[in-house]
This record gives structure tokens, sequence and C-alpha cells, in this order.
């Protein structure tokens, strides 16, 4: 192999390591090369091996997205203050583990407002059970309520 494109494999590898943010195409590479007055077949020679080299050596990039993303948990100020903190986390958990729909959340929303007083966990799990209890199975229902209350057993 000749020295020269050696050398210039050595720059190639060099130009991809300080620009691994931005794709380098070879254009850009054989445009720098050509101007520091390497030959233009010693170049090709040189990036033909690397871009060989560097196909066995990229990684694939995927990117594991869940197939629904939740939204923001958000309640008006007047609705929060009603909510014990036991009870606006178990909402929050609700929410999260996407164990009851947008449907859902508006239901509870609406039942809750009608509720007079402050909202306890105890409150929030009977209205979880009236609100919920006749659009899920019994098993549904018990996950929905291991989830609210923080069942442990339920995460494992």
């Amino acid at each position: 192999m000749n020295s020269e494109i050696k050398k210039i494999e050595d720059k190639i590898w060099s130009l991809l390591r300080e620009n691994r943010q931005e794709k380098v195409s070879k254009t850009i590479i054989r445009r720098k090369l050509s101007r520091q007055g390497f030959k233009s077949s010693d170049i090709e020679d040189a990036l033909n091996r690397v871009w060989k080299e560097r196909r066995g050596t990229q990684r694939i990039q995927k990117i594991d997205t869940p197939k629904s993303i939740p939204t923001n948990f958000y309640l008006s100020e007047k609705d929060r203050m009603r909510l014990s903190d036991e009870s606006y986390l178990a909402l929050q958990r609700l929410h999260f583990f996407q164990m009851i729909t947008p449907l859902d959340r508006i239901l509870l929303l609406e039942w809750i407002e009608q509720i007079p007083g402050r909202i306890t966990l105890e409150k929030l799990v009977e209205i979880v059970e009236l609100a919920l209890g006749p659009r899920y199975s019994y098993e549904v229902m018990k996950m929905i309520i291991g989830v609210a209350i923080g069942d442990e057993s339920v995460f494992m």
C-alpha cells in the first residue's frame, strides 16, 4: 500500500472523528483533501477503503419510542387544591402509567367536581370504582386501583 494513501486515510479518519455530530459526505472530504494537494486518484482509493471499514463500524441508531406518549398532566388550581397530595399523586400515576384513557380522566374529574369537600385517597378510590367500574372488568379495575394506591406488587 502506498504511504501517501495511508496518510490520506489517516486524515479522513481524523476528519470523521472531528465531525461526529455532523454528516460528512465524500464530496466535502474530497474537496478538503484536494486543497491540501493530494492526487484525486489517491483520494478515491483512500475514501473507498475508509468507507468499506466504516460500514462495519457504524452503529445503527434505533430509537425505541412508545406507541403513544402521555400528555402533560394538568389540573386547574381550584381542582388541585381540593385534592390531597396522595390523591393527586394517584391521579398522576394513573395518567403516566396510561391506566386511564383521556376520556376516563375527564370522567373522573367530572365526578371529583360533584363531590363536596376535600378529596382524599379513599374518596378517590371510591370515585374510580364508581366512574370506571362499569367500563372495565374486575381484573383491570384491580390493576387500576393498585396503580392508584401505589401497590408495589402491581409494578413487579
